[in-house]
């Protein structure tokens, strides 16, 4: 399957089951785009969507038997398994040579991002990892410091709120790197039923965070490498560039800008309302016209929005590089409000 990627050359990989098939289709259409297909390869883990693919002549592997067709996610046991059949994955393409850029069905690529990872593979990565930090100019902000804005607690000095996301990541074919892969996999697998709310991806970041990761330790490009337990250097991939749901729906207007991936976090009512994300950024694919033609249609024109109640005044709301925090929120919330604002990410489960 991965005849065209050489040794020492980068393997896209994907995963899912029938149930996501339409959001893997979009991703593969944004790969063959870009002229990467000969490049990539998906993770079927069931029949139904093997011979799916197989049928469109994308480069499938047949990982079924051990899932179902349907939507899982709240199914703790079969989740595990998925977070295990995904790292094992991982790492049976690691072990032929090739480096391993895996990401999501919900992942839009949107540029070619190799020569990125390179210079970080080139500079002793072996390992990179998108983030949830919300705040771009912050991610940026290399200056060490012992806190950082909520989610991003990755930078150089900080003591707490580092939090990876799973949907983004890229693996050297480095030892160190499939034996994490290894560990990560076994570990998710032994995961309780009644831990309902962990999953692969908090098995990954206890497994980075919890021991000889704080404070995070420069190493090197100017802490934009950092130091990890298991012999790992985790690059934590820019939010600017690698970017989630917040940053392009929320904070861009639905505007690429200077994404080279977008992954639909941060985004409510399950695949449905990431494909109408996708859409209303110009992220799917071609739809066929029975899309246009099939059934009946509503328009109409959204009210106005009102004013913000309390807008920022000049200098509020600014980040200043080397802040330990960023300023309090000046606009858009109620100052009256009961709710108590979010723990760091490092006083909750990862």
């Amino acid at each position: 399957l991965l005849a065209a990627v050489p040794a020492g050359g980068t393997a896209l990989l994907a995963f899912g089951n029938a149930g996501g098939a339409s959001m893997l289709k979009n991703w593969a259409y944004h790969i063959l785009k870009l002229g990467l297909g000969r490049a990539m390869v998906i993770a079927a883990f069931d029949d139904v969507l093997f011979r799916e693919l197989r049928a469109l002549q994308l480069p499938a592997y047949n990982y079924s038997g051990a899932l179902p067709s349907i939507h899982f996610r709240g199914t703790p046991f079969l989740f595990h398994r998925m977070g295990f059949l995904k790292a094992t994955a991982i790492r049976q393409v690691l072990e032929t040579g090739r480096h391993v850029l895996v990401s999501d069905a919900d992942v839009v690529w949107v540029r070619d991002p190799t020569a990125e990872l390179d210079e970080l593979a080139a500079a002793g990565a072996t390992l990179a990892a998108s983030t949830d930090c919300l705040h771009a100019a912050a991610d940026e902000d290399k200056t060490p410091r012992r806190h950082s804005p909520y989610l991003c607690g990755h930078s150089p000095g900080n003591v707490f709120g580092a939090v990876f996301n799973t949907g983004i990541l890229y693996f050297r074919a480095a030892p160190a790197a499939i034996a994490f892969t290894r560990l990560w996999a076994n570990t998710t697998l032994a995961l309780p039923e009644n831990l309902w709310w962990s999953d692969d991806q908090g098995v990954f970041n206890r497994l980075l965070t919890s021991s000889d990761f704080y404070p995070v330790k420069d190493m090197g490009l100017g802490g934009r490498l950092v130091r990890a337990p298991h012999g790992l250097v985790v690059a934590p991939l820019p939010a600017r560039r690698f970017c989630s749901g917040h940053r392009v729906w929320v904070q861009q207007g639905a505007k690429v800008s200077d994404c080279v991936a977008v992954h639909a976090t941060y985004t409510e009512f399950g695949d449905a309302g990431k494909r109408w994300r996708f859409l209303e950024a110009g992220l799917w694919g071609p739809l066929p016209p029975r899309y246009f033609e099939e059934g009946r249609y509503l328009t109409f024109e959204p009210p106005k929005p009102p004013a913000d109640p309390a807008p920022c005044a000049a200098g509020e709301g600014e980040y200043h590089p080397g802040a330990p925090t960023v300023p309090l929120p000046c606009g858009g919330e109620d100052p009256k409000h009961t709710l108590r604002r979010p723990k760091p990410a490092g006083d909750r489960p990862a």
